[in-house]
This record gives structure tokens, sequence and C-alpha cells, in this order.
């Protein structure tokens, strides 16, 4: 979760078709707030790691659909401009294991580039890219904005010196080999919008193809 928004510096990478996997992601959600019901709709990123044998499968944040999801409504992400309902299948449920699995129809992610999820920690110092819909970001957009995000620390989370933003919770944190394509070491979780931001490590993860 984001304080107030800043723009972060952008970067870019010898892959950027890649970037196309992070997708914007809408959740209808209702909470308990005093004594009212609040209705809103949360906007986070979401990115694509591959088939099972029936589904594409996704990966996102837990803290995105921390409420009542809405009856009516199905969470969706937007797909090279389309809108594709997604099925919630797990997640962490806690900040401190702040991932979500989710499936969807095979046929609108054929086209798209898989992140592969590393098993590799990340070192101190090793500079990552993040790629998310926060910032100005609007679906109309056709792809997600990238950030470099050099690592402070890895823990039980990444900590990570970069001004991420409200919308990219739940996108990608990746690092580039030497290919030149992007592997996932990270969800994006939380940060102060200023210089710190947060991730969860891809190697504390269950296995998502189960």
């Amino acid at each position: 979760m984001f304080g107030t928004l800043i723009v972060p510096t952008n970067t870019s990478a010898q892959n950027p078709e890649q970037y196309a996997s992070v997708l914007p992601l809408e959740v209808s959600l209702q909470r308990i707030e005093g004594q009212a019901r609040r209705h809103f709709s949360e906007r986070c990123s979401a990115f694509f790691v591959g088939f099972d044998d029936r589904e594409a499968i996704l990966l996102s944040a837990w803290h995105c659909i921390d409420g009542q999801l809405s009856p009516l409504r199905q969470p969706k992400v937007s797909v090279q401009g389309d809108l594709v309902e997604v099925n919630i299948v797990e997640s962490g449920k806690t900040m401190d294991r702040d991932w979500l699995v989710m499936r969807a129809p095979r046929a609108p992610f054929t086209s798209l580039i898989p992140f592969k999820l590393s098993r590799r920690p990340v070192a101190e110092n090793e500079s990552l890219i993040a790629l998310g819909w926060g910032r100005e970001n609007v679906w109309t957009d056709s792809e997600a904005i990238a950030v470099e995000c050099p690592v402070i620390s890895a823990t039980s989370s990444i900590e990570l010196r970069c001004g991420l933003t409200k919308g990219d919770s739940g996108g990608v944190l990746a690092r580039q080999l030497e290919n030149g394509k992007l592997e996932a070491v990270g969800i994006i979780s939380s940060g102060d919008s200023l210089s710190l931001s947060y991730a969860f490590p891809s190697w504390r993860l269950p296995n998502v193809f189960d």
C-alpha cells in the first residue's frame, strides 16, 4: 500500500515486449468503514506467468482484494485493450504474505510472453526493474511503466530504493538476464511513494502451477 503519488525515474529494458504481460487489474470491493458499507474499485497490476493444462495463471498482491469481493462484478484485467474476467485461486491473506494467484481463460494470453518465476534470491545492491500501472498510466496506454529499483536488502521481503506508487501494487519486480529477457523475482507490495518500496519475494511463493 502506497502513500502520496510521486513520479519516479523510468527505465527501459532490452526486452520490452514482455511489458505487455504486466496488466491493469480492477477489483470491485465492499468494506465496512465505521457504520457504513463502502463500495469502490481497487486498481492494481497483475502479471502473466504461464499456463497450466487449461488456463492462464496470473499473479498480483493480496491487499488488492482485501475486502468483500462484489458478487456482481468479477475482477478483470485488461489484455491488449480487452477486458478479461479472472478467478481468484489462492492468496497469502496478510501483508507479510502479500501474494495472489488468479486464473483466466487461455485464449487472450497466447500472444504474451510469460514471466518465469525465479527461485534465486536477489543480492544486496542488485539493480532490478519494477513494472506496474501506477503513476500517470491509464488503461488506454499500451504498456506498463518500468522503474529501476536497486535492492537495499532481501529477507522475508525485498526492500528497494525506488518510489513506486498506488496502482503498481501487484506488478512484477524483475531481474534482467544476459539474453535480455526478464524473470520475476517479486510482487510489488507497498512503499512510501518517495524512495522506499517493498516486494514479496518469488522464492517465498507456493507452487502456483499446482
